[in-house]
């Protein structure tokens, strides 16, 4: 039995017992209720690093800073030691049998229920997330698809910030008081009014899933989320004219010419930041088709490779650009365009570092600062939708509005690729523009 962290599940500690019955080898786990920066964890040790103890402590912060490390240890051994005792006569326990003795542990489970050992929810909110966090880190056939690693960052991240602002919080206590509340304190650590209505959308979403056992505050349920910022944040796109300027661009540096290539191949593709970076010229189909395996909604688009995209793919020897992160692809597309003189002055948000650490902070800024990732999928769908009309364009993007997908419902994948590449060449086929056309790219 150890203690460990997942990587699906970063800074949240589970319990991992291995065992081997009937001859073949078998695990149950399940989520603590204790969390921790994995830069601290002692996967050795099984603990909170004690290098990060400070030696000789004078600061009460200080001394308070030890205590915690101390304390949390003290815990995490408390607790092994009951699970330790509990496996010497339950050896061969399911996830849910130990999920059980972790809520008897924190005395999370109702006394009326102790001869119940399955779905038991905790009504602290803190306490339930890591048992909800745990429920949805697995696919199951037929009945769900596993939390992506970025959403259960976000969902972790924002539970983070109850606990830090607010302590532990029932479920059934979570009202429009504690809405009004959060939003307040929230304000006043300067997070901004959009992140403050994703965190409540989580808060929201976690007690709907813990009302099949926990009664839940009506207003919750009623919960709506409309924006109240006033100006509207201007989110930057390219036009035509703009990646023709990307692509005659010289860039002074290797890394920028790649990531330059990157951001043009992107406004071709329509797809996001961390299913484009991941391509592979392999896996391209007739020299012209791609199966984008996306990440979110966990889904197979295939896609037509327009001729910009072949270009590039040509300059670099039939080889998409080296393969970057994506934090810095998005600092580098900044730098290419600044290059490119794309400054004019655009409403929207920034990170910036204020008292209260890093925030996004709104304001008028050069438009290159504000280029993200998301402008190539922002700017496909800018060029091309008025044009191939929204089921087309879906279709090379894989956006997941129903409504606008029941055109293709019966339609095989590189069926409408096909479509997408025959309307374009029918709408942009105009000598004059050089994104219908295969030549050599200028470098």
């Amino acid at each position: 039995m150890k203690f460990v962290i997942l990587k699906e599940s970063p800074g949240s500690i589970f319990i991992r017992h291995r065992f081997t019955l009937h001859g073949k080898e078998r695990q149950a786990r399940a989520a603590t209720n204790f969390s921790i920066n994995p830069e601290f964890w002692d996967a050795k040790n099984e603990c909170w690093d004690l290098s990060c103890k400070i030696g000789n402590p004078r600061r009460v912060e200080d001394k308070k800073h030890n205590s915690e490390i101390d304390e949390f240890n003290e815990s995490l051994t408390e607790l092994k030691s009951n699970i330790r005792n509990y496996l010497k006569t339950n050896p061969y326990p399911s996830s849910d049998d130990l999920r059980t003795e972790v809520l008897r542990f924190h005395n999370a489970l109702p006394p009326e229920e102790e001869g119940q050992k399955k779905d038991v929810y905790p009504d602290d909110l803190i306490k339930f997330f890591a048992l909800y966090l745990e429920i949805k880190s697995v696919t199951i056939p037929g009945e769900q698809k596993a939390l992506s690693k970025s959403s259960a960052m976000r969902m972790r991240q924002a539970i983070e910030r109850v606990s830090k602002y607010f302590g532990h919080v029932k479920i059934s206590e979570i009202d429009d008081q504690f809405r009004r509340i959060y939003s307040t304190k929230m304000i006043g650590e300067e997070y901004s009014q959009s992140y403050i209505k994703k965190d409540l959308k989580i808060i929201k979403q976690i007690c709907e899933y813990a009302e099949r056992q926990i009664p839940i505050n009506i207003e919750v349920k009623k919960w709506k989320f409309v924006n109240t910022e006033g100006r509207s944040v201007s989110y930057p796109t390219f036009n035509l004219q703009e990646i023709e300027t990307l692509h005659n661009t010289p860039m002074p540096h290797d890394y920028l010419d790649n990531a330059r290539d990157w951001l043009i191949i992107s406004c071709f593709l329509g797809q996001r930041v961390g299913d484009f970076l991941k391509m592979d010229a392999k896996n391209i189909i007739d020299g012209e088709f791609y199966v984008v395996e996306q990440q979110k909604g966990q889904k197979d688009v295939t896609i037509w490779l327009l001729p910009m995209v072949r270009k590039i793919l040509k300059k670099r020897g039939g080889q998409f650009p080296r393969r970057i992160s994506e934090s810095k692809y998005n600092l580098y597309i900044k730098e290419v365009c600044k290059l490119c003189g794309f400054d004019e002055l655009m409403y929207g948000g920034v990170i910036k570092v204020t008292e209260n650490g890093p925030r996004k902070v709104y304001g008028d800024f050069p438009k290159y600062e504000l280029v993200t990732s998301h402008i190539g999928r922002r700017s496909f769908v800018t060029i091309f939708k008025s044009t191939m009309g929204n089921d087309i364009t879906k279709s090379q993007t894989g956006h997941a509005d129903n409504s606008m997908l029941e055109l293709y419902d019966q339609t095989a994948g590189i069926e409408a690729a096909k479509r997408f590449k025959n309307i374009f060449y029918q709408n942009f086929n105009d000598s004059s523009s050089s994104i219908a056309k295969e030549g050599e790219l200028v470098k």
